[in-house]
């Protein structure tokens, strides 16, 4: 069964292991190197190197390296790559094939091209579906990820395109993952509890793709989408729409929040970004926020979320033609409904800015949130464990990363345990645009 994560509104990541596979059986690896090599790009081309080194906004907002291109323009280090393949490499080429099979299939029956990429890992795909666009797709291969992350600037990865990213390049002194591999004492020294996650992020590795959280239960929901390369929101009627959009995400995930864990969030916001040339500057992008309380409890409904958004955004708005490049929509402060009904908030009624907006409060930009493993500077490695040598309540305490490493170290250890590492596994990152 193929397992699909919707990442963001218009984006999915799909293990398509199985898929792939089936189509090896089916008609081996000859039959699919044609249709492979047609559709697709290769992570460590000139023209995808090419496309990796622009900045984090150039690529959003578009670029000379974003056109589409197909056949012999997609000829260049395919020979090499089909002659070499080994197992991963040739269930990633016919992973290139079930996403080219998708992407014809969505264009078909709804109407919209997409852009994908394939790798081993989400972080890759993501990175490979961000390459090239509109409507095309990259691989990338095990062997090309150092060729092509030596020169990406660190915003492009996840996690690093807002406040902390640019703490990392101004704490570290770089601008590119390679920059940073180069640096990997003094990135673990500036950040002891997020050095090793660091590190392996610019490496583009399976551990970075899911960074170490001390909590499980989320501090806030939110969603976005942008519009770069001329699709800029430019009337009041297409932002309302597309707030309601994500306030329709948002509400789905407010739910599981409420069944599960019986949290519910108290403050809504709805983050804007606006070219410049909006407000008659020359360049860059101009950001803003506002933010207001809303009272959804136990059964909060998508209609008090869509119109609590439509308030704040009103409150931003002056005239048409707008410039939106990219909007967001987050629901915050997320408290305990078990807890909050012993609070003075039962005495109250709801305010009028909780449901219908007024008035709006304006906020900063909003920050990234922690993130990373835990690496303690200096630190050796510790001796082998065996069983009965861990007590769980110690084992607990540990970082995470700590505590799995131990656990592994104790089932490999274990009679009938020890094995190969499981094959690596195609993952595509698909985007519809």
């Amino acid at each position: 069964m193929n397992i699909i994560i919707r990442t963001h509104i218009n984006q999915v990541a799909i293990d398509i292991t199985t898929e792939a596979q089936r189509l090896l059986e089916l008609r081996g690896f000859e039959g699919l190197k044609q249709q492979a090599q047609q559709a697709t790009h290769l992570a460590d081309s000139a023209l995808s190197r090419a496309a990796a080194a622009v900045t984090r906004n150039a690529a959003r907002q578009g670029h000379d390296q974003q056109q589409a291109r197909q056949g012999s323009e997609l000829a260049e280090g395919w020979e090499d790559v089909l002659q070499r393949a080994d197992l991963v490499g040739q269930r990633l080429i016919a992973g290139a094939v079930v996403v080219a099979e998708l992407r014809a299939e969505v264009e078909e029956k709804l109407g919209f091209t997409c852009s994908g990429g394939i790798a081993t890992n989400k972080i890759l795909a993501k990175l490979g579906c961000g390459l090239h666009k509109p409507n095309q797709q990259t691989l990338l291969l095990p062997h090309a990820a150092p060729v092509l992350l030596a020169d990406l600037p660190l915003d492009r990865l996840p996690g690093l395109g807002a406040m902390f990213g640019q703490e990392v390049k101004t704490g570290v002194g770089v601008e590119t993952c390679g920059q940073l591999l180069e640096k990997q004492t003094e990135v673990l020294t500036q950040f002891p509890h997020k050095g090793a996650w660091l590190i392996a992020l610019a490496r583009g590795e399976d551990s970075a793709a899911e960074p170490v959280k001390d909590r499980q239960l989320v501090k806030s929901l939110s969603g976005g989408k942008t519009f770069f390369g001329g699709k800029q929101l430019r009337s009041v009627s297409e932002v309302e729409y597309w707030l309601g959009e994500l306030a329709g995400e948002l509400h789905r995930r407010y739910k599981e929040q409420v069944e599960k864990h019986q949290r519910a969030p108290t403050t809504i916001g709805v983050q804007l970004t606006v070219d410049a040339g909006r407000k008659g500057q020359s360049k860059g992008l101009d950001s803003s926020a506002r933010q207001q309380p809303i009272d959804l409890g136990r059964d909060g409904t998508l209609e008090q979320i869509h119109g609590a958004a439509k308030a704040c955004f009103r409150r931003w708005v002056s005239s048409e033609p707008l410039q939106i490049a990219a909007l967001g929509l987050s629901l915050t402060n997320m408290v305990s409904l078990e807890a909050s009904t012993g609070s003075l908030a039962k005495y109250f009624g709801k305010s009028k800015a909780a449901n219908s907006g007024e008035p709006c409060a304006r906020t900063s930009k909003p920050q990234a949130g922690p993130l990373g493993a835990s690496f303690a500077k200096g630190a050796r490695a510790a001796p082998p464990v065996s069983d009965g040598e861990v007590d769980e309540r110690v084992l607990a305490e540990l970082p995470l990363n700590i505590q799995q490493e131990i656990r592994d170290q104790l089932r490999l250890k274990r009679p009938g345990n020890l094995q190969e590492p499981a094959p690596k596994k195609p993952c595509v990152v698909v985007e519809i645009e």
